[in-house]
């Protein structure tokens, strides 16, 4: 799954932790904590390594409840569902548990110590917690500021978790309207759909507030809110629709009678101008070595998925009949506003160069008919990359010059065969072959100039029969029959 986005709003719980004593994560952000959680499992040696480094452990004896300052909560999550208090006691550990393969028997038993010891902050096992904030490895530490807003910190020493905690945004005496975040469309054709958070930041009741949506200097939509906010309460304003001529000119703004803070009433949503494309697009995906936690979208205007693909066929541990290979997807769509997602499972995009062994990264290129390249970029983009398309303009119709002179000899063929092309520009090249059966047998791709060229496939490790030859480069695609008969 895909990791809490930075900034998300954090989800409620409340849970009973070991020793039986109940803790509600809203409760302690009314009262003005902020919360560093640390998600950890028993057997994982690098939580053990960070839980023994005491920078939790400091910053809730300096900086927790019943210390001068009074502001942080820590609290540390168990969550391996499989884990047990005992593992958590440093008491489980079956023989030979945390050197097993057996992830029942590795996962079921093993520990690496007494969790509790010198622990001053409370310990809760609950995996659905877990689950809740969506990590992707142990540990996972998170920062919840009093207003709702949660960011992962990663392990930091105590006084970077400090200064991290300061940093939190926290509600001031009297009134104060703020603007907590923005979730409507961010990229924008030629009107935007906007919708953000009011929230109280102010230690006085919040009744009514003007929002004003603005490109520039001029106000393009406006909403006026009443109702009662207490602190840190949020409420959700949506605008109509309304035109946009520069989507990074526009930004949003709230005002109240009795503000006391303008510091927090201004956002930006960063909106981004989808680019002009015609109807007629190509999209290739370069898959990287761990191609099963690739996957993409394409929504309309309508928030509708009208192509999908992924994951691939890749293992767990990469490789597979998909590994680095490229795919390539053609449309011809109506006129409309798109936007892409390419997203992936783990969250380091299609990077496969950073890990050992290396191997080569990805990459996606979305094309239209009149050869611009409206979405492009290589596989550092993290847990998602998004773009956006604005069909404007009829499907193009390009002469298809790499059929027309696409020309394989000797066919019928004993082995060798060559195949000969002409390209107007140079272009990254996919050559496949598949058998009777649709199977691919073949697959190569490389980066080649402008002008003729001549490649030679192999065939003599195939069984006789006919087979079938795709190319595809630069948007254009080709197919060809070839039979062998050695």
């Amino acid at each position: 799954m895909a990791q809490l986005p930075a900034n998300s709003w954090a989800p409620d719980f409340t849970a009973t932790d070991i020793n039986g004593e109940s803790h509600h994560l809203y409760e302690y952000l009314d009262q003005g904590y902020t919360v560093i959680m640390d998600i950890s499992a028993a057997w994982c040696n690098p939580c053990w390594q960070y839980h023994n480094s005491g920078a939790l452990e400091n910053l809730y004896n300096t900086y927790g409840p019943g210390t001068a300052e009074n502001k942080v909560m820590v609290l540390f999550i168990e969550g391996q569902g499989s884990n047990t208090v005992d593992q958590i006691n440093g008491t489980s550990n079956p023989s030979n548990a945390c050197a097993s393969s057996n992830p029942t028997i590795y996962y079921g038993g093993c520990t690496q110590g007494n969790w509790t010891t010198g622990t001053p902050y409370p310990i809760i096992d609950n995996a659905q917690i877990a689950d809740a904030y969506a990590i992707n490895y142990f540990p996972t530490i998170y920062k919840i500021c009093p207003n709702r807003i949660v960011n992962e910190v990663g392990q930091l020493n105590t006084a970077q978790l400090w200064a991290s905690v300061q940093e939190c945004p926290v509600a001031t005496t009297g009134l104060n309207a703020g603007l907590a975040f923005y979730t409507g469309d961010r990229i924008i054709c030629d009107e935007v759909h906007a919708t953000v958070t009011l929230q109280n930041m102010g230690s006085d009741d919040l009744t009514a507030a003007t929002v004003e949506l603005k490109e520039g200097g001029t106000v393009i939509g406006t909403q006026n809110w009443s109702g009662d906010l207490a602190t840190y309460g949020t409420a959700e304003i949506t605008f109509p629709a309304a035109s946009v001529t520069d989507p990074a000119d526009v930004t949003v703004e709230v005002t109240a009678a009795g503000d006391n803070n303008a510091a927090d009433n201004v956002l930006d949503p960063g909106l981004i101008a989808a680019t002009p494309a015609m109807a007629n697009l190509t999209f290739s995906l370069t898959l990287d070595w761990y191609c099963s936690e690739t996957t993409w979208k394409l929504f309309n205007s309508s928030n509708a998925v009208v192509h999908q693909g992924g994951p691939y066929n890749c293992g767990s541990n990469g490789g597979g009949v998909d590994a680095n290979q490229t795919k390539t997807y053609n449309w011809t769509l109506p006129l409309d506003c798109y936007r892409m997602e390419i997203y992936d499972e783990y969250g380091d995009g299609m990077m496969s160069s950073i890990y050992n062994p290396p191997h080569p990264d990805g990459h996606y290129d979305l094309m239209d008919g009149g050869a611009n390249h409206v979405f492009s970029g290589t596989g550092d983009f993290g847990e998602r990359a998004s773009g956006g398309i604005n069909v404007n303009a009829p499907a193009s119709v390009r002469e298809n010059s790499l059929d027309n002179s696409l020309n394989i000899y000797p066919n019928p063929t004993t082995g060798n065969v060559f195949l000969n092309y002409d390209l107007a520009a140079g272009a990254r090249v996919t050559t496949e072959v598949y058998n009777a059966l649709g199977e691919r047998v073949l697959a190569s791709t490389s980066t080649v100039p402008a002008g003729i060229q001549v490649k030679q496939l192999d065939l003599g490790g195939l069984t006789n029969g006919v087979y079938f030859l795709n190319i595809t480069a630069d948007g254009l695609k080709a197919s060809r029959t070839i039979t062998l008969n050695k």
